[in-house]
């Protein structure tokens, strides 16, 4: 795990702040500052790294790594797992290896393989390989963006890192705020879910995304998809073959994830998917001492602390417990904001902030997590109406009512709010936009500054949704998963994680985030993931019997990784007027309504949802830091 910098242009010479940039991921990367300049026709390149020691800890994997011939020149963040696995085939091909790392198997598989060995691999990437004869960068990041890749263009000069700042030093002219992002996150709070950043000029590539820079001429941008999972119905297995082969792959994925030369720990909420990830560890590895980490919501119905126990209690475990009454939001907050990058949606990625570095005070480099298995098995909201909407397809309509009138069993919906779904979606596209255009602004837009937002023609209800005239029949809801994982739900929840263990020097890993699994499943029977009752992860709950305890296979109750948001808002009134300055410096928001809706919401915080004060105070601040005290 690392933090990867590059910096291309066909117009100038190697830039004097390229070192000054690089030591802004330097968090990312406390093991090691290495850079080097490629060798251009014209122009000058240059890649920098910063490394975090977890697979062969020697210098021999040092990155920028070139190759034995001296034709290609790799700098790479993440893990492969199957490393070992890739580099027996590839020296059974003749290739010889001066290190044990898999940034070499990554460079060599490269070389012998093209392109073609993405299928192969499995792992968490964001890579760039320079050829120097070809004189192209290929930059590639893994299939559901679990590693970040952001990048600008501009004129004939290409700027690349794992995180924004790096570019903003080299590429200053491309510092500017992206409003549109910046409105769709504050009235809906969206974000991360397409290529845009909030800021207006820097990019990232989206998840199973490739990007080819051709240098031989004048510089040549070219971008696609090298993962796009097929989602047709694939596999003839029963529901217990199905999930035999589940329970198989996962446990596999553990194994491979539990590859480290650090010590290794796990993050567990006592939710289904963290348990499964401590329990498995556990099953494939019967010696390993297991450190878990857990924050606890002390004194509110968000406490999950009984079913961390039990976990905890069945593998023995070390437990690390970190309470929510000794934190405080008032505490680093800026620091905090800057290790994020961008705005975000909750306090939650405060309390997952806090945890990691728990985590580092603990002597552990890499942890284990549970995410994107929601993603993969249609959990906690279940996308009821996209199931209904296949049942409906094929004309059983049976099971579609039963489905329906069984639905409220997920707590975030109404059997009307499934039916209103189900209508919407079955609309063209076309009236879709003409419902959204019948109002602009409603009564909890007021605190936008709605001068600025009509002159600038921003667009109030830019809601990036899936496309519903996906034509083939019957699996919807598979389709709306496949988007997911693909960034529209998912990336949001990767960048919390990413910024957050890396500024601790942690790295976060994610078992179900295999390709082997995530293309096993999207084949498989879409009632596979749910049971007749309208259980979720229903598959996966039959997978993990007699892996996790019966108690945590049998909730229903679980809502997602949630801080007392509430009670820490309220606890940080003080500091949440003071921020509240911030706003007149933020020409996308009205101040004095900014002000009012605060000042009621604690008159009263059961008037709204408290995230709406949150996303109005997290912008300011961030907008503060970037574009007022710049």
């Amino acid at each position: 795990m690392c933090g990867i910098l590059g910096f291309f242009s066909a117009n100038t010479n190697v830039s004097n702040d390229f070192q000054s940039a690089l030591k802004k991921i330097s968090h990312r990367g406390p093991n090691g500052l290495n850079s080097k300049i490629l060798s251009l026709t014209r122009g000058c390149g240059q890649f920098g790294h910063s490394r975090l020691s977890v697979i062969d800890l020697t210098e021999l994997a040092n990155q920028p790594m070139t190759s034995k011939c001296g034709n290609f020149t790799i700098i790479f963040n993440g893990e492969i797992y199957n490393y070992k696995e890739i580099k027996l085939l590839l020296e059974k091909e003749g290739m010889k290896f001066f290190s044990d790392s898999d940034t070499e198997v990554l460079l060599n598989s490269w070389i012998f393989w093209g392109e073609e060995s993405l299928e192969k691999i499995q792992g968490m990437f964001a890579f760039a390989i320079f050829d120097n004869k070809k004189q192209k960068v290929i930059c590639v990041r893994d299939a559901f963006g679990i590693k970040p890749f952001y990048y600008c263009i501009k004129d004939d000069t290409f700027c690349f890192s794992s995180e924004i700042p790096p570019i903003l030093d080299l590429l200053p002219d491309c510092c500017a705020p992206n409003y549109q992002i910046s409105l769709s996150y504050l009235k809906d709070g969206l974000y991360d879910h397409t290529n845009e950043t909030f800021f207006n000029n820097v990019m990232q590539l989206m998840p199973g995304g490739l990007i080819e820079i051709d240098f031989s001429e004048k510089l040549h941008f070219s971008l696609k998809k090298w993962w796009n999972p097929s989602i047709n119905l694939k596999y003839n297995l029963t529901f217990d073959e199905a999930s035999k082969k589940l329970r198989n792959l996962f446990l596999e994925s553990v194994r491979f994830h539990l590859r480290s030369d650090v010590p290794i720990g796990a993050a567990l909420s006592g939710g289904i998917d963290s348990s499964a990830i401590v329990c498995g560890i556990k099953i494939v590895n019967p010696d390993l001492c297991i450190n878990t980490f857990s924050f606890i919501a002390d004194g509110n119905s968000l406490n999950e602390e009984k079913w961390v126990d039990i976990v905890n209690r069945k593998v023995q475990a070390l437990e690390h417990k970190l309470n929510s009454r000794s934190l405080s939001l008032d505490s680093n907050f800026d620091e905090f904001l800057v290790a994020q990058g961008e705005p975000f949606g909750s306090t939650s990625i405060f309390a997952q902030y806090c945890l990691f570095e728990l985590v580092q005070n603990s002597g552990i480099t890499v942890t284990l997590d549970g995410q994107g298995a929601d993603e993969i098995f249609a959990g906690y909201r279940g996308y009821p109406a996209e199931r209904i909407k296949s049942l409906l397809e094929e004309w059983k309509l049976r099971s579609a009512f039963k489905l329906l009138f069984k639905s409220q069993k997920i707590k975030c919906f109404s059997k009307l709010d499934v039916i209103k779904n189900l209508i919407y979606m079955s609309l063209p596209v076309s009236l879709r936009k003409k419902i959204k255009t019948l109002y602009r602004f409603n009564e909890y837009d007021k605190f936008l500054d709605k001068t600025f937002v009509l002159t600038n023609n921003l667009e109030l209800n830019k809601l990036d949704e899936y496309n519903y005239n996906y034509k083939e029949k019957g699996r919807r809801l598979m389709f709306v998963l496949r988007e997911m994982l693909s960034g529209k739900g998912l990336g949001a929840l990767l960048r919390h994680a990413d910024r957050n263990s890396m500024h601790w020097g942690i790295e976060s890993r994610v078992p179900f985030l295999n390709t082997e699994i995530v293309n096993f499943v999207l084949g498989l029977p879409e009632e596979y993931l749910y049971s007749d009752d309208f259980d979720t992860k229903y598959i996966l709950r039959e997978a993990l019997k007699g892996i996790v305890p019966e108690d945590i296979l049998a909730r229903r109750d679980k809502i997602g990784f949630e801080a007392p948001e509430k009670e820490w808002l309220i606890a940080s009134k003080p500091f949440i007027l003071e921020v509240l300055n911030d706003v007149k410096s933020v020409p996308i928001l009205n101040y004095y309504q900014c002000k009012k809706l605060i000042d009621k919401y604690f008159k009263n915080p059961n008037s709204f949802d408290s995230r709406l004060v949150w996303r109005i105070v997290n912008y300011s601040r961030w907008y503060k830091i970037n574009f007022v005290n710049s």
